[in-house]
């Protein structure tokens, strides 16, 4: 048991870690909350020191944002822990690649006992009012792995660097969140084809539509040959392009918040008469629906195989697209 005294404290790092690894235990039952705070106070024996209003206060003191606050020191915990956890490797890799491998699957490992609080807090980074901090986590993660792999670029390859590991990360991260496999052997191998792909772009001496690999960016590919003007908007003063474009000429940039339907599995649904409020040529355009005509709709695509693979319980009937979504992204 750590006893923990603050008189008066503004801002102590220190006392910061030992306040949110207590909490820790608490967040899948209390969430990132002032009540799991308070939990994990009382088990450093915190509550023996102050009363509970001037705990609270000192807390609000040290944590002014709340849940974000709490998850940003939570992610520089980790972001000490797997450097520390790194140094103290005997045989480190050699190749800078099997370097970050190695980082993020050490970051992982230390994760795993927090999964589910790492899978609560998603919800709070994506907020748009915690972008900021969440970009910054991000950043911090991101930057940390390069400087241990030993990376010391100031030139302009210092942003794509750390670009390209921002969006292995963010997917693998996602992907861990849901593997079951023994000792995430599956997130490993989905690792490594994430790796591979970044090492290919990388090789190319320019990423043009002739490095554009066919079998995965057709339409990528035909719209850079088709539209020159694109290329030249997109490309770098040294004729390569450092990141993937998003191209959009339907003036949808000011109505962000549209939402999507399967075409095909509404279809199905219509010819088997699971869904009645809707004909075939309904779909040719937009549809206005009620919030429940929606919901019938989304509870057909999640109860019945609209995959066709012969199981009915892994159609995601929603999901979403938001344009500051690397919040959600940093918390492991």
């Amino acid at each position: 048991m750590v006893s923990i005294v603050i008189n008066n404290i503004i801002d102590n790092t220190e006392i910061k870690f030992e306040l949110v690894r207590a909490m820790l235990p608490h967040v899948p039952f209390d969430g990132w909350t002032w009540t799991a705070m308070e939990n994990g106070a009382v088990d450093i024996g915190f509550e023996k020191t102050q009363t509970e209003n001037k705990r609270i206060n000192i807390y609000k003191n040290l944590f002014h944002n709340g849940a974000i606050d709490f998850i940003e020191v939570f992610s520089e915990i980790i972001d000490i822990e797997v450097k520390n956890n790194y140094n103290d490797i005997e045989n480190k890799p050699q190749r800078i690649p099997e370097k970050i491998k190695k980082l993020i699957l050490i970051r992982f490992s230390l994760c795993h006992k927090y999964k589910e609080a790492i899978r609560s807090s998603l919800s709070i980074t994506a907020l748009p009012n915690n972008s900021k901090k969440s970009i910054k986590m991000l950043y911090r993660t991101c930057n940390s792995i390069w400087r241990i792999s030993g990376d010391n670029a100031t030139d302009f390859s210092f942003y794509t660097k750390r670009i390209s590991l921002a969006a292995v990360y963010s997917s693998t991260l996602f992907f861990w969140l849901n593997d079951e496999s023994i000792d995430n052997e599956n997130t490993e191998q989905f690792l490594d084809r994430r790796l591979n792909d970044i090492s290919k772009i990388s090789k190319d001496p320019k990423f043009n539509t002739n490095s554009l690999r066919s079998e995965n960016m057709d339409d990528l590919k035909k719209i850079l040959e088709d539209r020159p003007d694109i290329y030249e908007m997109i490309k770098s003063a040294d004729g390569k392009i450092y990141s993937l474009p998003r191209i959009e000429e339907m003036g949808l940039l000011p109505y962000p918040n549209l939402l999507f339907l399967n075409k095909e599995w509404t279809l199905d649904l219509i010819n088997d008469g699971d869904v009645s409020f809707l004909t075939e040529t309904d779909l040719v355009d937009g549809l206005d629906l009620t919030t429940e005509q929606f919901r019938t709709i989304l509870e057909g695509f999640q109860n019945n195989d609209m995959n066709g693979n012969g199981k009915t319980d892994d159609e995601l009937p929603l999901s979403f697209v938001f344009h500051q979504t690397l919040g959600v992204i940093l918390l492991c």
